[in-house]
């Protein structure tokens, strides 16, 4: 999986119903951003989604 935010590969293991899920949300980033902890369900995801949220306010940061 490709995570647009970061620019990195991410190896994930996800099964089709999820990878539909990730297409329709328009990348994984989204998908792991908007996503509910509990549908998640994923210690891996909760840990992408803080990586994604931190990138996002150093980029916030270097523009402000």
């Amino acid at each position: 999986m490709y995570e647009s935010q970061m620019i990195v590969e991410i190896f994930l293991r996800v099964t089709s119903n999820t990878l539909r899920c990730i297409d329709k949300a328009g990348g994984l980033d989204n998908y792991v951003l908007y996503t509910k902890d509990k549908d998640l369900n994923s210690d891996v995801a909760l840990k992408l989604r803080e990586r994604i949220l931190e990138k996002q306010k150093e980029v916030m940061n270097e523009l402000s």
